[in-house]
């Protein structure tokens, strides 16, 4: 592809790769948070299959219920490099980033547990009980709910400079849910 002038092409590639890793980590929670919902994350994976957000990530994603990890060949360590890199693209064109500084962040925590090799699908349901068990004897991590009563607050520094910063951090509430 001819994308444009010199450098557009590493743009597209950067934004390229966010999308796809905001696409597999945002499925690998939906299938942890549908897990500890209760219900059958396979009809999830039934009603996604013919809609609008089917995809070839998705179905990679999905083939994780049956244990297949290798529907997408490319590690969590090198997902994280190319989220970081897509956030300094949006550091330096000054673009708001809400989406891909919380996917960096998710894969840069499932490296930092010390699954960095695995496999990007290792993120979706069947690697769920393993990583649960992993994370509370690692960290010590409370599962409790903190309740914030202010529903104003705007951004995570008006938690931290808050009286509810030290709760937070001891209670583990920045760990992503896909990993809970």
């Amino acid at each position: 592809f001819h994308v444009g002038e010199t450098g557009a092409g590493h743009i597209v590639k950067l934004l390229n790769n966010f999308v796809s890793q905001a696409i597999c980590t945002a499925t690998a929670e939906a299938f942890a948070v549908g897990t500890k919902a209760g219900v059958d994350v396979r009809q999830l994976v039934r009603v996604v299959s013919v809609g609008g957000a089917n995809s070839g990530l998705f179905q990679a994603m999905a083939k994780t219920l049956d244990g297949d990890f290798t529907g997408l060949k490319f590690e969590l360590n090198n997902a994280a490099k190319d989220l970081r890199y897509y956030c300094h693209l949006t550091e330096s064109v000054k673009a708001p980033s809400l989406i891909g500084s919380n996917v960096h962040q998710a894969l840069n925590l499932a490296a930092g547990l010390g699954y960095g090799s695995e496999l990007v699908p290792s993120l979706g349901y069947s690697a769920y009980p393993r990583r649960l068990n992993r994370k509370n004897a690692a960290l010590s991590l409370s599962n409790t709910t903190l309740w914030i009563p202010d529903a104003g607050i705007a951004s995570s520094n008006t938690i931290w400079n808050s009286g509810y910063g030290s709760a937070v951090y001891e209670r583990g509430c920045m760990v992503v849910s896909m990993l809970r």
